[in-house]
């Protein structure tokens, strides 16, 4: 799609009309700089355990925050109102709702830390549950949503709903 260009008012999952937009602000960076940033720090650490160095082990984390670093400068970014229908809406809330419930379990067995057993299970289970719900949320409707390449001129979306991908005009050249 043209990257000034607005979507269609139809679900990005499903492709029906859609009831309301959901404003987004999607990230994208080259992945010759995602696959370095996840590589180098670990490189960096196998390196100095097999040469013996401690100092380059010492150098991870410093490394890990420079990489986060310089990752605010080379990602870029795209503003979408995606669409969503009634159905998927629900199912956005729902899931969010569930992650405010967890997060809720989790702080509440942080507060109360001096019952452990209780805070133990509340610790864990809440962090289990967050973590099941981040993951559904990042495979499900309009959170899975992201970009699969982005130039001066172009974005491509990525983990819209295929029947939203075939009703979109196809780029001349694409």
């Amino acid at each position: 799609m043209e990257r000034s260009a607005e979507l269609p008012a139809r679900c990005v999952v499903c492709n029906e009309a859609a009831s309301s937009r959901i404003s987004r602000k999607l990230y994208w960076s080259p992945g010759w700089w995602r696959a370095f940033g996840g590589v180098a720090p670990f490189a960096l650490l196998a390196a100095g355990f097999y040469a013996g160095q401690s100092w380059l082990v010492g150098y991870f984390w410093p490394l890990v925050v420079i990489l986060i670093i310089v990752n605010f400068f080379m990602r870029q970014s795209l503003k979408l109102a995606l669409g969503v229908c009634g159905r998927h809406r629900k199912q956005r809330r729902v899931v969010i709702g569930s992650s405010l419930v967890a997060m809720a379990i989790m702080l509440l067995g942080l507060l109360n830390i001096t019952a452990f057993s209780w805070a133990t299970w509340a610790l864990g289970g809440g962090a289990v549950l967050t973590a099941i719900l981040a993951l559904a949320q990042s495979y499900i409707g309009v959170q899975a949503v992201s970009l699969k390449s982005l130039d001066a001129r172009h974005a491509w979306l990525a983990r819209t709903g295929k029947p939203f991908r075939e009703a979109l005009p196809e780029l001349p050249g694409a």
